[in-house]
């Protein structure tokens, strides 16, 4: 249901900025993917675009903040990246409505979450990657075990 993020850098919507590689923020943005092309690759929605990882590409600086606009670059994760990933978030440009959103904190082994029952779990970073998509996704019936 939940798990941490990091804050972005940005107060407000509107500007993007670039963000160096091994800067504190370096991972609390999300690249602006244009949809040609997240939409031209054969991973798109499944694993995250290689394009994402640029970091001479713009990237959306408020990351965690203005929750109230439930959009996916303010405040959602995905299930398509494992926590803590060394591989930057990024967006689907056009639209706001796809993204590939690590969850992220400050712990050097992982991150907390909190489940569909109510109980909080620490899961580290090396979670499998298809166990860690399984519990997030919606009934698909897959064996997440006691990851």
């Amino acid at each position: 249901m939940f798990a941490e993020i990091l804050l972005g850098p940005g107060a407000s919507s509107g500007s993007q900025i670039v963000v160096a590689a091994g800067s504190r923020d370096d991972y609390a943005v999300a690249t602006d993917l244009s949809f040609g092309t997240w939409d031209g690759s054969s991973t798109g929605d499944t694993i995250a675009v290689s394009a994402c990882d640029s970091r001479a590409t713009p990237a959306w600086p408020y990351r965690g903040k203005q929750y109230y606009r439930g959009t996916v670059v303010t405040t959602y994760y995905s299930h398509t990246l494992t926590p803590n990933i060394k591989f930057r978030d990024c967006i689907r440009g056009t639209g706001l409505d796809r993204g590939h959103m690590a969850s992220r904190s400050y712990h050097a082994s992982g991150i907390n979450a909190v489940l569909g029952d109510g109980s909080v779990r620490y899961v580290t970073n090396n979670v499998n990657d298809l166990v860690w998509r399984a519990v997030g996704s919606k009934g698909g019936g897959e064996s997440t075990g006691d990851f």
